[in-house]
């Protein structure tokens, strides 16, 4: 019973804390506006990623709020860095 009592506390407690979390999120295309399906997103800093999916759309979720260095990575592409 008493690990009941815990979650619930925990699962309250978490609603009270504020979100500092943010998002990025776009679309990976070449020069010709063809997009980019498994290109790989990774922050260095966080050591989060995700790839893009079949229309070159992707998501990261829980990134701290934050300046970041976001690296695009491709097989046959040059790395591209966004910063700021």
């Amino acid at each position: 019973m008493k690990f009941y009592k815990h979650i619930l506390f925990l699962i309250f407690f978490s609603i009270l804390i504020p979100g500092t979390d943010g998002t990025i999120r776009g679309k990976v295309t070449d020069e010709d506006g063809t997009a980019l399906v498994g290109t790989q997103i990774y922050i260095p800093e966080l050591e989060k990623g995700a790839a893009a999916d079949i229309d070159g759309n992707f998501i990261l979720l829980n990134i701290p709020v934050g300046t970041y260095e976001v690296r695009f990575l491709m097989i046959g592409y040059q790395t591209k860095v966004m910063e700021n």
